[in-house]
């Protein structure tokens, strides 16, 4: 039986096995706690994927790009949001805390694209805010629809 290690924070590594003559020979195992940037890179992988379901509610025919740093110029923001004829670009952190330690040319990108449209870095905890300042960008001229009131 595969024991499921995910649930107590440890990762299974290696857990090669074969099978002679009936008898199962396990061969180098090795367990270990995630690095910090795996479960960071998780939650900032969840909430960006639940962003993006959002902004695509919010703004019905947005097209949301997910900028992928080995394709661009890295510090380039995670989300490239175009919306008739505007487009903001949002650098996604799985926390308020992770927005003080941004990555390299982040901070640069994000006043650059804010001073030619719209860029801001977003959090769980300014979800809301920068997704009424995008509307107001994008001059929706609708009320803001925020599904966690519902």
């Amino acid at each position: 039986m595969k024991a499921d290690f995910s649930e107590i924070g440890i990762r299974k590594i290696y857990n090669a096995y074969s099978r002679e003559e009936g008898n199962v020979v396990f061969s180098k195992t090795s367990l270990r706690f995630p690095t910090d940037f795996e479960v960071k890179g998780m939650l900032e992988k969840d909430f960006q994927k639940d962003l993006v379901e959002e902004i695509k509610e919010r703004f019905p025919g947005a097209i949301v790009y997910k900028n992928e740093p080995t394709v661009s110029f890295q510090g380039i923001p995670d989300l490239t949001v175009l919306y008739g004829d505007k487009w903001a670009w949002l650098e996604c952190k799985a926390s308020e805390k992770d927005r003080r330690k941004p990555g390299p040319n982040q901070e640069r990108y994000v006043a650059r694209g804010d001073g030619m449209s719209f860029a801001r870095f977003i959090y769980p905890e300014n979800k809301q805010e920068v997704l009424n300042e995008l509307q107001q960008a994008f001059g929706t001229g609708r009320e803001t629809r925020d599904p966690e009131s519902e």
